[in-house]
């Protein structure tokens, strides 16, 4: 059997991808079928429970590799047809007999496109395992188009070391995005559509956007026009793509956008002076925290704040203040406001109750817990219980809890995660009211839920707001494990800096945050900005133009 192509990905790749791998690696065209090899030190690696490597263990990705090749659905090859497609394949030639070529060898048929093959010797000495040599044997024995096996790593250090022995070793195509993905979120108009938009009493269709800026655009997205090119004057201006949603039967999930709905619109006059809005309600700011500037406005009003965003995206460089606003934005939306905000946030008239809840019922901080210098995702090794063992990586979003006005009502951070008057996991009732002057209340439950990235397998989430920090520094896979326990009336806020990497297993090609912005930039429930302020110290901000590395 002649294969298209012939893949060996390394462990980082598992790690990044999961068993999505190997749906990535299918041929794509009828007729072809690719092959990957999967040699048993690699199932060691990435096992969390065997692996040695920094930052390997724990990372759901390669757990779940070893659990779908653990329960592969496909065909198991029959001998006879493995023979043909593997003799002498073995690393170290047990004997002459067939048998024993054939020992600890299965070919698994995931499906028409692609095939895995599982390579584990019972001679096989592990230490004197070598790539180069797994490589040659494949090469010789397996047949394929692309003539050499394709080595597929994310680690420049392979690519320097197999490159110059002649073979080929690839990045992982459908992992990378480019980093500038960021900006996707507010794109940058032109003299022509803003006098079009203006000769049009500010709106156009989005048809006609498309056509006039030749490129794709998706709802909520924003189109920023400079000075130069807006009728304000000194100032700039924003357009917004707009529509109506098209929902299914019980209104729980979005189907698309109503045909000739979907605009591009300038933002009205009056939400340059960033006043902001949460159903009839209207506040200059979010519990003490003001929009310093257009994009932190929109990050809040169209992101945050917005009840039909589900998922947002706030990248930006140290001091832009992503999680200030994304604590802020998420404490207020679990509140329970007294009667009159209620009815006006929930923009409820007449007569009828207004319940006695907040847009949330509580909320869930995740951030990378590798400690600095540690190796693991776990936090067994740390003392305290959980909240203390994760109370220094909370510390950025206890700095944005000091900065809100519950600091003014001596709320401190560690009552968020304790119940009132019920003892929890974490101690006894809070030991404020939890009562916001002019405000509300903090609900009786804990308003923070205490979990960790490596404890969220299974759980399922309703009714939460889940502030991702840092995520840049998760694998997508891990992300992609985090979004997927979001249940009904959930809400995700993802925010990171793509030239703040800390994990080594990433890249600012290959992470969590652009993998993500890339998947979801598209639904109509997501939106996406890019801070671009600084607005700490100024050595703050020239310490980005320091080139340092710390590997």
């Amino acid at each position: 059997m002649s294969y298209h192509s012939i893949y060996i990905p390394f462990t980082d790749i598992y790690i990044l991808g999961g068993p999505e791998v190997f749906k990535a690696l299918e041929a794509k065209h009828e007729g072809q079928r690719n092959l990957v090899v999967f040699p048993s030190p690699f199932g060691k690696e990435i096992d969390p429970n065997t692996s040695k490597q920094r930052f390997v263990s724990g990372l759901q990705g390669g757990q779940d590799v070893l659990d779908f090749l653990k329960n592969i659905k496909g065909q198991k090859l029959s001998n006879h047809q493995a023979m043909r497609m593997m003799k002498d394949i073995a690393i170290t030639k047990v004997s002459d007999d067939a048998n024993d070529i054939m020992r600890g060898v299965a070919v698994y048929r995931v499906n028409e496109g692609l095939d895995i093959a599982y390579i584990d010797y019972a001679n096989w000495d592990e230490g004197e395992f070598k790539v180069s040599r797994l490589e040659e044997k494949v090469r010789e024995r397996w047949k394929a188009d692309k003539k050499r096996p394709i080595l597929l790593t994310n680690e420049a250090r392979y690519h320097i070391k197999y490159d110059s022995r002649g073979m080929d070793v690839q990045d992982p195509d459908f992992l990378i995005v480019n980093s500038d993905i960021v900006n996707e979120g507010i794109l940058t108009g032109t003299p022509e559509l803003s006098v079009e938009l203006d000769s049009h009493n500010g709106e156009l269709p989005l048809e006609a956007v498309i056509d006039m800026l030749e490129r794709d655009l998706y709802m909520h997205q924003f189109i920023r026009f400079t000075a130069s090119q807006s009728s304000r004057g000194g100032t700039y201006r924003f357009a917004r793509v707009v529509g109506e949603y098209r929902l299914n039967k019980s209104g729980t999930r979005i189907l698309g956008i109503k045909e000739g709905s979907a605009k591009v619109k300038f933002l009205k006059e009056q939400e340059y002076g960033r006043q902001l809005r949460v159903g009839d309600m209207r506040m200059r700011s979010v519990l003490g925290i003001t929009p310093r500037d257009m994009e932190q406005y929109i990050a809040l009003q169209y992101g945050l704040l917005d009840p039909d965003v589900s998922l947002s995206f706030i990248s930006g460089s140290q001091g832009s203040g992503k999680t200030l606003l994304a604590y802020a934005a998420a404490i207020d939306q679990v509140l329970i406001y007294e009667e009159k905000l209620r009815r006006q946030r929930f923009q409820y008239h007449g007569d009828k109750p207004v319940p006695k809840r907040g847009f949330f019922k509580q909320i869930v901080l995740l951030k990378p817990n590798d400690t600095i210098g540690g190796k693991k995702r776990e936090v067994g090794y740390l003392p305290g219980d959980l909240f203390e063992k994760l109370k220094p990586l909370l510390e950025p979003f206890a700095n944005a809890h000091d900065e809100t006005i519950l600091f003014d009502n001596n709320i401190p951070f560690t009552d968020m995660v304790l119940n009132k008057d019920m003892r929890n996991d974490f101690g006894d009732g809070r030991s404020s009211e939890g009562r916001i002057k002019g405000v509300g209340v903090l609900p009786r439950r804990a308003p923070i839920k205490i979990i960790y990235s490596g404890g969220v397998r299974g759980l399922s989430l309703r009714d939460t707001i889940m502030l991702i920090d840092e995520a840049q520094n998760f694998t997508p896979y891990e992300i992609k494990t985090l979004l997927s326990r979001l249940g009904e009336g959930c809400k995700a806020v993802l925010m990171g800096d793509v030239e703040q990497l800390d994990n080594p297993m990433c890249s600012r090609q290959v992470n969590g945050l652009t993998g993500a912005i890339q998947q979801f930039l598209h639904k109509p429930y997501s939106v996406l900005v890019n801070l671009t302020r600084n607005y700490r110290h100024q050595i703050s901000d020239d310490t980005r133009s320091w080139k340092v590395y710390s590997k």
